[in-house]
Formats: structure tokens, sequence, C-alpha cells
């Protein structure tokens, strides 16, 4: 694993988590202040540890809402 320090840019993030130096925890708390605010947020909001199953979990559901999005905007 890698020390990450600060943000970064989401397709960096994505090539380390896909290589496995990072883990979804690290992606969250290093892609943006709002991102980071957001996993938090969903954390306190349904009493989860942020822990890798939560951000698995937290990143499921906003694929889930991306995909809601995207067909919403294809009507």
């Amino acid at each position: 694993m890698i020390d990450l320090h600060g943000y970064y840019n989401e397709d960096t993030l994505d090539d380390l988590l896909y290589k496995g130096e990072i883990t979804r925890l690290d992606y969250l708390y290093h892609h943006s202040e709002e991102k980071k605010q957001m996993f938090e947020e969903y954390c306190q909001k349904n009493d989860l540890p942020k822990t890798e199953e939560t951000a698995l979990k937290f990143f499921q559901i906003e694929l889930k809402q991306e995909d809601r999005d995207h067909t919403e905007n294809l009507d």
C-alpha cells in the first residue's frame, strides 16, 4: 500500500485502486473533501464504522445512483 497525502484526481485513484495499491477507504478519503464528508455522513446516519466493508457498501450505493441518474438523463 502507498501512503497518500491530500487529494488526487479520480483517474489516479481509479488506477491505484485497480492495481490494489490503495483501499476503497483510501479512495474516499483522498478523492475530495466533498466525497469524504459524504462518506462520513453516510456512516454517521447509518451508525456504521468507517471500515473497508462500509466503504464498499458506500461505493455500491453511489454506483447504483449514478446508473439511475444516467438512465433518467436518457429519457
